[in-house]
């Protein structure tokens, strides 16, 4: 993967210079590596290694479940911003939970479950 970093991080340079605020790093997961030990932030390696070098803003998504871990990522890496879906699925109150400062890890634990429920329904839900 170092090329295809290489390549993002001169891509990076480039849009800097055409005044782009962020960018986005989202990867397709493959399954291993959302099933492997790799449970938290998934691309959060590969997102600081962009950003080190760069004045653009880096949104890592996937697996993000730890507020304490993106706290600690936000606070030590360029990484900027977290993007996050499925722990909302599994809980839409989410955000206020952090504010009350309640930053234990969210329920989701990112199965994929809720992706194959209609209406996007967390499955840890059906026997509530």
């Amino acid at each position: 993967m170092p090329d295809r970093l290489d390549g993002l991080a001169l891509l990076c340079k480039k849009y800097e210079l055409q005044e782009l605020t962020f960018l986005q790093f989202i990867f397709f997961a493959q399954e291993d590596r959302i099933m492997s030990l790799i449970k938290e932030t998934y691309f959060k390696d590969e997102a600081a290694e962009v950003a080190k070098d760069n004045q653009i803003a880096v949104i890592v998504t996937g697996g993000n479940c730890d507020f304490r871990q993106m706290e600690q990522l936000l606070n030590t890496t360029g990484i900027g911003y977290f993007g996050m879906a499925r722990p909302f699925i599994s809980e839409p109150d989410l955000v206020n939970r952090y504010q009350k400062e309640d930053s234990e890890r969210t329920r989701c634990n990112s199965c994929n479950g809720c992706v194959t429920k209609p209406g996007r329904k967390c499955i840890q839900d059906q026997n509530s």
